[in-house]
């Protein structure tokens, strides 16, 4: 015939190359759906064969591209070093390894794996804190972390009541969700956890059993951890000079925390071994109570600093007496560093 070579012979179609490729690149996340799709237009027009193939490359591919994504996504929802932080519970202690793209832009994230207590591990959760009704849009990465702060230290009071018998190098810290996980609510709740400086080879458990307080001690405890908590709300700024709004403001809750506190240890009846040190920290609240309402009032940028000062000199030598009543009640004595930083 002639021109015969011109001609295709039907009955006799060849194999498409992108349904093969959808195949051969199925276990590839994104590939075989890609070939697969092109495969199956091709195919429409050409009459060549491969279209169960294609099929076959897209329904495989698109199950191994969602297991692939949906692990990503899940360790992209968490800013910090935790791509499985979601997960964690109160109690529960972990370390990290291995490592994920954090989708979101955040940059390399680790995965973590529980572990028991009594195991090395770089960090024990302490509670976790729901976010959501407090925002109805994320409200940044700084306000995020600074309220994250706040709560994972009101949670630590409660895991750990007696802060002075945390290692001075316990530090508190948290897993906030990212800008991407909030905003698609896929997680808003904010891990805390605490750390002993930069170990990954902690062991024991940090929980204190608040049941085998005394009454004397968990009524000081609470007194004494209340008024921690607002002091950890102090401004960015290091001076009032330089944020004198702020300052004026963090005075003010300063000077209500501190006479609330003189108000509870003075609304109890205190053992012999520590009425006299209770009634001296009283006193010495007290006056750091007055300095920081005249802070509160200064007209000036100077005169709030110098009440500052002067409250936290005063706060000072009151919590030498803290120690002594810890010591009558048969409370932890010494630390290092009282005050457990977030």
């Amino acid at each position: 015939m002639p021109g015969g070579a011109n001609i295709v012979d039907p009955s006799t179609p060849s194999m498409n190359r992108s349904a093969v490729t959808a195949v051969k690149w199925a276990w590839v996340p994104g590939v075989g759906i890609l070939a697969g799709r092109r495969a199956l237009r091709e195919i429409k027009w050409s009459g060549e064969t491969g279209r169960t193939k294609a099929r076959l490359g897209i329904a495989v591919n698109t199950v191994v591209t969602v297991a692939v994504v949906g692990g990503l996504i899940a360790a992209s929802v968490f800013d910090g070093p935790g791509g499985n932080a979601a997960e964690l519970q109160a109690r529960q202690c972990f370390t990290t390894g291995g490592s994920v793209v954090d989708l979101s832009g955040g940059g390399i994230v680790a995965k973590a794996r529980t572990v028991g207590c009594g195991r090395p591990h770089k960090g024990e959760v302490t509670g976790r804190w729901d976010s959501s009704p407090t925002w109805k849009t994320y409200p940044g990465a700084a306000v995020m972390e600074r309220r994250a702060g706040t709560e994972c230290a009101r949670l630590l009071a409660a895991y750990a009541p007696d802060s002075w018998r945390l290692p001075g190098d316990a530090r508190s810290r948290y897993y906030v969700p990212t800008a991407s996980g909030w905003t698609s609510g896929a997680v808003r709740t904010v891990v805390c956890f605490v750390q002993r400086g930069q170990s990954t080879a902690t062991v024991g458990s940090i929980h204190q059993d608040t049941s085998a307080l005394t009454p004397d001690q968990a009524a000081y405890l609470a007194a004494e951890n209340a008024y921690y908590l607002t002091e950890l709300q102090k401004p960015d700024s290091v001076r009032p000079t330089t944020d004198l709004a702020a300052w004026r403001r963090y005075a003010s809750v300063m000077a209500a925390a501190g006479l609330a506190r003189e108000h509870a240890l003075r609304a109890r009846s205190w053992p012999p071994a520590s009425a006299g040190p209770v009634a001296r920290l009283e006193a010495g609240v007290d006056q750091a109570a007055a300095d920081w309402r005249k802070a509160a009032l200064a007209p000036d940028p100077e005169g709030t600093d110098r009440y500052v000062a002067a409250a936290g000199v005063v706060g000072t030598g009151a919590e030498a007496e803290a120690a002594a009543v810890r010591r009558g009640l048969g409370l932890a004595d010494a630390n290092g560093d009282p005050h457990l930083s977030v």
